[in-house]
């Protein structure tokens, strides 16, 4: 299962459950409740919903599982290949490892991000795949690089992004007391770069409680930016924390002071995606408990909200500070993001998810959700209709925690979706789910089974996603103790 993902409202590490960030609402009711605007009924075809994917492998959509959990089975490992026409590729990865970011270069490669156990203590783990699938054997040790943050505590990476000269930076967590913060960059190699923070590795701590960190983007002059939480003394109050790093992996001063930025507006509150604008301002996409409603924020270069972003609104009698704004859709409330996407139009898409009616009065389930706004937040009335739900199942919910898209506007929408009760939380009735967008922002039919893909034989998994330089997608489950990875066309 993956690591750091929300299951029935709670936040999921390493067998810890923390207090509630969103809902993860579910109604038992067996009507299709309100359907997608994007097609013109909004049925969902029985086929949509596979088993194993076969008819996904039967029409060229995904390519057929090759293991590649022992390195001296690769013939040509040397090779990145070419995508060109070939077949897609599917390659089953052994090792007990979950992934947290999916990551693609222009080349074609594609990085894993996650964390396995070591002798019972969990740790980093990157993998990369050549173009064709395979591992890349000269990455780490045989494909796979062990990312030390802390060498006494658990910890793990959790977002990622790739720099132009190939190296990777990443942002995650150590499991101290309090959690902290910590990021650092791998070369080409897959080694830690020494140069970057102290011995490679920068650790941070910005509240008083637990720091999770849940976005990260490229910043100014080759540094990074980041968002994420820091709780305060209990697991139920916390702040969005918003950061700079330079080039070489220390805090900036320049933005906040101190290179990092508390914002609050009551309750629980975190920052879940994150990009940088012109002027070198950064837009955060976050949640607030207090609103319940998706929240866009906007710092100026100096890490001060942006009061030209807006002057602040009124949310049903709770006040949002000026530099704030709030998303709102007609067919779904009380959403909540999960990232911040920017996509080929220059445009910014937000997904996560939402709540939307069930089939009996007062009930209500969770659906993925998605919109796209300019740099002053603006909703874009040409995509998916201004925003708002997708439904993957006729009678349970879902959530999106991915998303990637074309340079021509095609995408992948990933999550999860959930078939079970509402209580307790059962996994094996929980799959990942994609959904075919088109350059409108709407449900593809022509893509994979109808424009969805809901695999039921990867149980307890969520979807990730990230577009190739091919126009295709690489798609990650998982499934018992091994990863799967696999060239999706649309």
């Amino acid at each position: 299962m993956n690591l750091a993902r929300m299951r029935n409202g709670f936040l999921v590490l390493s067998g810890l459950g923390l207090g509630a960030l969103g809902s993860y609402a579910c109604s038992d009711s067996n009507d299709d409740g309100p359907q997608d605007s994007s097609t013109e009924d909004g049925s969902l075809a029985a086929d949509g919903f596979t088993e194993d994917g076969g008819e996904l492998l039967d029409a060229g959509k995904i390519g057929d599982a090759t293991d590649v959990s022992d390195s001296s089975e690769i013939e040509d490992a040397g090779d990145a290949g070419d995508a060109g026409d070939a077949a897609p590729w599917h390659t089953v990865l052994g090792q007990n490892f979950s992934v947290n970011d999916v990551l693609t270069t222009p080349s074609g490669l594609t990085y894993l991000v996650g964390a396995r156990s070591v002798a019972g203590v969990l740790r980093g783990v990157v993998v990369r795949l050549l173009a064709n699938g395979q591992l890349d054997v000269s990455f780490g040790v045989a494909g796979y690089a062990d990312v030390v943050l802390s060498q006494t505590t658990a910890n793990q990476p959790m977002r990622g992004i790739l720099q132009a000269n190939g190296q990777l930076v990443m942002i995650g967590v150590v499991y101290s007391s309090p959690w902290d913060l910590v990021m650092t960059r791998l070369d080409g190699a897959g080694s830690i770069d020494a140069t970057f923070g102290t011995s490679g590795v920068t650790r941070m701590h910005a509240g008083v409680g637990n720091d999770l960190p849940f976005g990260i983007a490229p910043g100014p002059l080759g540094g990074s930016i980041f968002t994420g939480l820091a709780f305060g003394a209990t697991n139920f109050q916390s702040e969005i924390v918003v950061g700079r790093v330079d080039a070489n992996g220390g805090l900036d001063a320049t933005f906040d002071g101190d290179g990092m930025a508390l914002t609050s507006i009551g309750g629980t509150n975190g920052g879940r995606g994150i990009g940088l604008l012109s002027q070198d301002r950064v837009l955060v996409a976050a949640q607030s408990e207090n609103v319940d409603e998706m929240l866009l924020l906007r710092f100026t270069t100096a890490g001060a909200l942006d009061p030209t972003f807006s002057a602040g609104q009124d949310a049903g009698g709770k006040v949002i500070p000026a530099g704030a704004r709030i998303l709102r859709f007609a067919s779904a409330s009380s959403c909540s993001p999960d990232g911040l996407h920017k996509d080929g139009s220059g445009k910014w898409v937000i997904y996560g998810n939402g709540s939307v009616p069930g089939a009996d009065a007062g009930t209500t389930r969770s659906a993925m959700v998605a919109a796209r706004v300019d740099e002053d937040g603006v909703l874009d009335p040409t995509f998916h209709n201004g925003g708002g739900p997708f439904y993957l199942t006729p009678t349970g919910s879902s959530k999106a925690y991915s998303f990637a898209s074309q340079a021509g506007g095609r995408a992948i929408l990933a999550g999860g979706v959930y078939e079970g009760p509402l209580a307790p939380f059962d996994s094996t009735k929980y799959w990942p789910g994609f959904v075919a967008l088109d350059t409108s922002g709407n449900r593809d039919v022509a893509a994979l089974l109808q424009g969805f893909y809901v695999p039921h034989a990867y149980p307890g998994s969520d979807g990730l996603v990230a577009a190739l330089p091919n126009g295709h997608f690489v798609a990650v489950v998982s499934k018992a103790s091994a990863v799967e990875a696999f060239e999706m066309v649309p």
